[in-house]
């Protein structure tokens, strides 16, 4: 499996074995909570950290390894992939959590960082073939599959009306962003240049922005897209990796991770790149912010 959230000296560890064990208190709005995934306890499990609270876990059933969770569109349930006994399948689980949780897909192939939305949830897999990552949808117990190409397509995040999944892909060497209708009428269109490596898509709630890590200046940072435009601009700019965005429910601050200080933490910032802060009090990865009340 590779964690491609991971980095190293020469940037993505783009097929790096889930190997376990391996390798968060911030200001952020009043009541904000955002889940990400520790291995604090020698294997990865969810974790929920108010702001200026202590994280907790979230998933306390059984053995194995529980990462990249994402919220329903309705703030009521997550759904995480799960790794038992070298298997990666995709489970839900109330966001307040807890052990009762149901099993969403069931293939011997990789199905892991899942996007959900009311048109269905978006997840990338290797159903294809061994090491051959392309994009599904899992809508009403079908899957189908969106991308078919030999290149690494992963980590779907979808628009906010549900038409367009934008995606990570390395078809033109480098990573890209990349956008292709979720029904599947279309071809992937790039969103960002081939000149270096554009990954971890993640679109805004009013649908104008995606949010994502490049290394166009060297290390990775967080910047912005905007779609009417076409232009980039920079959020971060420090002397760390910034990676693996997410947006609070409001669109205004981005939560991230960052190796800063030499531990891979989560942080919180405005999306003028105003206020970087430390949010996760113990090492994180996959941030996902949850609604300050459910809908």
């Amino acid at each position: 499996m590779r964690m491609r959230w991971r980095r190293g000296a020469v940037g993505l560890a783009l097929a790096v074995m889930f190997g376990l064990p391996v390798t968060s208190g911030g200001a952020t709005a009043t009541g904000s909570t955002i889940v990400f995934d520790s291995a604090l306890t020698g294997r990865y499990r969810l974790y929920s950290q108010a702001a200026a609270g202590s994280p907790s876990v979230l998933v306390s059933d059984g053995p194995g390894a529980d990462f990249g969770a994402a919220v329903s569109p309705a703030g009521r349930q997550l759904v995480f992939a799960r790794r038992v006994n070298g298997n990666y399948d995709l489970f839900t689980v109330p966001v307040a959590g807890g052990s009762t949780i149901v099993r969403q897909t069931r293939d011997p192939a990789i199905d892991a960082f899942p996007a959900w939305s009311t048109a269905g949830i978006a997840f990338e897999s290797t159903r294809g073939g061994p090491g051959n990552y392309d994009i599904y949808v899992l809508q009403a117990g079908h899957v189908r599959r969106l991308t078919s190409n030999r290149a690494v397509d992963g980590l779907p995040t979808w628009a906010p009306d549900g038409l367009h999944i934008a995606f990570d892909s390395n078809r033109n060497a480098h990573f890209q962003i990349m956008r292709i209708p979720a029904q599947g009428y279309g071809v992937a269109t790039a969103l960002t240049p081939a000149t270096s490596n554009s990954v971890q898509p993640a679109w805004s709630p009013d649908g104008k922005l995606i949010a994502f890590a490049g290394n166009a200046g060297g290390r990775y940072q967080i910047y912005l897209l905007d779609l009417a435009s076409m232009t980039i601009s920079q959020v971060t700019n420090d002397q760390a990796d910034d990676t693996q965005p997410a947006w609070s429910p409001d669109g205004t601050r981005l939560a991230y991770v960052s190796n800063a200080g030499g531990h891979q933490r989560v942080w919180t910032v405005f999306t003028h790149g105003f206020n970087p802060t430390q949010f996760s009090t113990q090492n994180g990865e996959q941030p996902e912010w949850l609604p300050v009340t459910p809908g």
